[in-house]
């Protein structure tokens, strides 16, 4: 959503020449909690708030003074194309902002509307009535499914999250339990951490846990802790007081833990985290509280924190890369996603799922796989789990020229013409073993970690084909 579509609408501005005795007229017909202020051009730079107001009266600035010297400048404010994710996620960020509005600017920087707390509260509670009225409507039919597809988009809206438990596809025995332990620890406030391999879902877990909490209707705040430069991790987590550090605005700026306050905060990649950082965020855990940089006083907050990684942590801890008392504080309730290898029976069921997803987004009647392709997708490894067998599928719809996906559409092999080969266990294993060799230059710990197998089962395989010294 975009930022002119949820304001506000105000055509009323003051100047720094106009007086208190205007700003107390306009305020007195609007419910605004504060009125642009403009320059010559029209562009706003700053707000006249009621609390400015009100210090204006306490201290005995006469009535007909002008307003220059008392309104607030250095305002955060939106411009109309700025896109928000959810809703939830402008709710917090008008919590921590002053005067409980955000302005927002048009192309020129002249002041169009308030994003504003009544808006944003009107909203969610038209959104849960909404969601209690229609939890209990699950069925498979056609409406329903688009109904249920309707209600995904909203609650992005809401707090920014896709899944929810009837997301996660698999029926297996394996995909069963870890669904029922998501649904437990979603009925608690402990932290989590999930672990699993690139592409078999953690995040979507994460997602689903928070989705079936009673947090559902706040933003689900999620970081990766790999992507965040180490300069700005702090002050982007922890957030900052204004004046912090040259460039730090004069306001100040809430990090993502603050943001997440009755939320749930979500860190990725948890075992990329640098150590300086671990210790601030044992803190956060044990004491509920979060120190801004800058700041003199801790805020107290109450944070649900999921965390995930594709790492052996317990290795880490070893190398000296990551805080024990870290690990146990954030393994209170653990989960680990398996690799799809290890349930290949929900395999079919994930290959029906995304022909129908890519057939609806690029408009083409695909119907299911032929039986050698089927067999195929059911011998390979996938090193890439749930992740690689989605863009398989995906391809393989696109350049499909008949309504069943073959072998060839795969994209695996085209210089085979019979499938009987490939199709062979020992031939996919093969073939698989060599692809993620040359993937990770040689590196047999590398191999047997994207392979889901010990470094010993690993040698063992190469032995039995004569190349245990490749590479």
């Amino acid at each position: 959503m975009l930022a002119k579509d949820i304001i506000v609408p105000t055509t009323v501005t003051l100047s720094p020449n106009s007086t208190i005795r205007e700003a107390i007229r306009i305020l007195r017909k609007t419910r605004l909690g504060g009125i642009p202020v403009v320059d010559t051009d029209n562009r706003l730079i700053g707000v006249f708030s009621r609390s400015n107001l009100y210090d204006c009266l306490l201290n005995g600035v006469a009535i007909d003074d002008k307003l220059s010297g008392h309104f607030l400048m250095d305002v955060i404010y939106f411009k109309e194309d700025m896109e928000f994710s959810n809703i939830s996620e402008i709710n917090q960020w008008l919590r921590k902002v002053s005067i409980g509005q955000t302005p927002v600017v048009d192309f020129k920087e002249r002041p169009i509307g308030f994003i504003t707390r009544n808006f944003i509260v009107s909203f969610l509670l038209e959104y849960i009535e909404k969601h209690y009225k229609d939890n209990n409507a699950k069925d498979s039919s056609p409406k329903t499914k688009s109904a249920n597809k309707a209600r995904h988009e909203e609650l992005y809206k809401v707090n920014g999250t896709k899944y929810t438990i009837d997301s996660i596809i698999g029926n297996s025995n394996v995909m069963e339990e870890l669904k029922r332990l998501a649904l437990k620890a979603a009925q608690t406030t402990s932290t989590v951490l999930i672990s699993g391999a690139c592409g078999t879902g953690k995040e979507l877990f994460a997602q689903a846990i928070h989705n079936a909490s009673k947090r559902w209707y706040q933003p689900f705040i999620n970081i990766n802790c790999a992507a965040i430069p180490a300069e700005l991790a702090e002050s982007e987590l922890f957030g900052y007081e204004g004046g912090a550090f040259t460039g730090a605005s004069r306001h100040g700026k809430p990090g993502k833990f603050e943001l997440a306050d009755k939320s749930t905060i979500f860190l990725d990649e948890i075992g990329d985290m640098p150590l300086s950082l671990q210790s601030k965020l044992l803190r956060i855990i044990q004491e509920k509280e979060v120190m801004r940089v800058g700041g003199l006083h801790p805020k107290k907050i109450d944070v649900r924190i999921i965390a995930a990684t594709n790492q052996d942590l317990e290795t880490l801890i070893y190398e000296g890369k990551f805080r024990q008392d870290l690990y146990y504080r954030l393994k209170v309730i653990s989960l680990n996603v398996p690799p799809l290898c290890r349930h290949y029976s929900d395999i079919p069921t994930l290959v029906d799922h995304f022909i129908r997803e890519y057939s609806e987004a690029n408009d083409k009647e695909i119907t299911g796989v032929s039986s050698d392709a089927m067999r195929f997708l059911q011998s390979y490894n996938w090193p890439g789990n749930i992740r690689e067998l989605g863009n398989v599928i995906e391809r393989a719809v696109l350049f499909c020229k008949e309504k069943i996906i073959r072998l060839e559409d795969l994209g695996f092999n085209n210089s085979i013409e019979s499938g009987v080969d490939i199709c062979s266990l020992s031939g996919v294993e093969k073939e698989t073993i060599f692809k993620t060799l040359k993937a990770t230059n040689g590196n047999k710990s590398k191999t047997a970690k994207l392979l889901g197998i010990s470094r010993s089962t690993l040698y063992k395989k190469l032995e039995s084909m004569g190349k245990q010294n490749v590479f």
